[in-house]
């Protein structure tokens, strides 16, 4: 709708980012985009970082041409989509910024779990904490207290990145089973604008 905030939610490595579209459907006071990238759920191509900002930038410049008079920015990121989010929100004039198990850099996250990995294969780095002190708006890092992914000190030092300290909240879960903890959408919600347009209309 015409002058909605604008939400846009960026999945982990491998996931069809539509698992969020249930949150979408629940919220009528808010416009949504679930972005998935290259080569994942119905988008094809190959997927690499410099590609995946680029269509993050475009697809919402595409969502604020659809909806008309544009509201606030928030950007919603998961895993490998908090690293899109950071990347995002460090050049765009963002209202929000949560961040779902979160890590500081890719390379860092595979030398923990495969040692060397990063010196003989090519990946990309995706170095949050190179943009987070770009970041002016409010962040929430929502973060597993048993993350088997992203280890912990990856999360503090991301946190630690960022020229505001965010708000940070803690899950009983590991890095998959955070979606399904009793808070979890409810503290999406709250981290997210209000809606300030006077005549909403439902997307």
């Amino acid at each position: 709708g015409a002058g909605t905030p604008l939400v846009v939610f960026y999945g982990g490595n491998a996931m069809n980012v539509g698992c969020f579209a249930n949150i979408a459907a629940a919220d009528p006071t808010r416009s949504y985009l679930l972005m998935n990238y290259r080569g994942y759920g119905g988008s094809e191509g190959e997927p690499s970082e410099s590609q995946i900002v680029s269509d993050a930038n475009c697809c919402i410049t595409y969502a604020r041409a659809k909806m008309g008079t544009p509201g606030p920015l928030a950007l919603v990121g998961y895993s490998l989509g908090s690293g899109v989010a950071v990347q995002v929100a460090a050049t765009k004039s963002a209202s929000a910024l949560v961040l779902i198990c979160p890590f500081d850099s890719m390379t860092e996250v595979a030398c923990n779990q495969v040692p060397f990995l990063p010196r003989i294969l090519p990946m990309d780095d995706w170095n949050s904490t190179e943009y987070a002190p770009m970041v002016k708006c409010p962040v929430t890092v929502m973060r597993a207290q048993t993350d088997d992914i992203v280890p912990s000190e990856s999360t503090d030092k991301l946190i630690q990145s960022f020229t505001t300290p965010p708000a940070v909240k803690i899950y009983p879960a590991d890095h998959n089973s955070i979606f399904f903890c009793p808070d979890f959408t409810t503290d999406i919600m709250k981290a997210l604008p209000l809606n300030q347009a006077t005549d909403v209309e439902e997307v």
